[in-house]
């Protein structure tokens, strides 16, 4: 959240994630988390984050 309240929320993650599918799931989780902590501008937090980035390929 920003300091005036506003959520980050899923259309902005889902966004941040569709924009960054191609990078390593590792990568993914670092650009995801970092898009909300710069979204939030240094407001304080009062709730944590938790992400479990998986990435399959098929080979069909």
């Amino acid at each position: 959240m920003t300091v005036d309240q506003e959520e980050w929320g899923e259309e902005r993650m889902i966004a941040c994630l569709e924009k960054n599918a191609a990078l390593p799931a590792d990568a993914l989780l670092h650009t995801v988390l970092d898009e909300a902590t710069n979204f939030a501008a240094g407001a304080p937090q009062y709730d944590d984050m938790t992400l479990l980035v998986c990435k399959f390929t098929a080979d069909c």
